[in-house]
């Protein structure tokens, strides 16, 4: 009876966690101390289960990230139907290029934006729309000195350029901690 008991209660144990374990309890631990191959399946039992979180972690993660792609492509689709619906209307090149920036603004819940289109005689960029906040000077003159470097880049590399978090982006060091009054900066080619 008491030979049955140390072999019955630590089979109990681990039927216990096995369920809990099975029924998506991925933090439980069964806890175990015989000296034995029971000890030493409880223990094996629970790396199997510190793997299956890691797993999961890991799972979710992945499920994130392609629910955010799925996301933005979704985004992007709709500002380029957005953005066809308005080429379609007769519009002069200001009125068509000031709503397409005010549609995209609106989808990308941005605050400001701008657009500058580039004179092929002189290369030179103009503003040709605006949405802006106010801002105070030293604000508005990073600002613009943040497009000037953001425009460079894309007319470089032609490529859509993002920052979620100006503050830390390596690619901005050259501008300092200064006080910018925005968080995000985004430009699209």
């Amino acid at each position: 009876l008491l030979i049955s008991t140390h072999i019955v209660r630590p089979i109990q144990e681990l039927k216990k966690g096995a369920e809990t374990i099975g029924a998506g309890n991925l933090n439980y631990r069964i806890s175990i101390q015989t000296g034995d191959e029971i000890e030493d399946l409880a223990s094996k039992f629970n790396k199997m289960a510190s793997k299956l979180k890691l797993f999961y972690i890991g799972l979710e993660e992945n499920v994130k990230e392609k629910g955010w792609k799925i996301e933005h492509q979704s985004k992007e689709l709709f500002i380029l139907y957005s953005i066809a619906v308005i080429l379609n209307k007769s519009l002069t090149l200001k009125e068509l290029l000031n709503e397409v920036l005010h549609k995209m603004l609106e989808v990308m819940e941005a605050d400001a934006g701008i657009i500058w289109t580039s004179n092929d005689l002189t290369g030179r960029l103009t503003i040709t729309a605006s949405r802006l906040q106010p801002l105070p000077p030293d604000a508005m003159k990073t600002l613009v000195e943040l497009i000037h470097h953001l425009s460079q880049e894309i007319v470089r590399s032609g490529k859509l350029w993002d920052s979620e978090n100006i503050a830390v982006d390596a690619r901005l060091e050259k501008f300092g901690p200064a006080e910018t009054h925005f968080m995000s900066l985004v430009g699209i080619p």
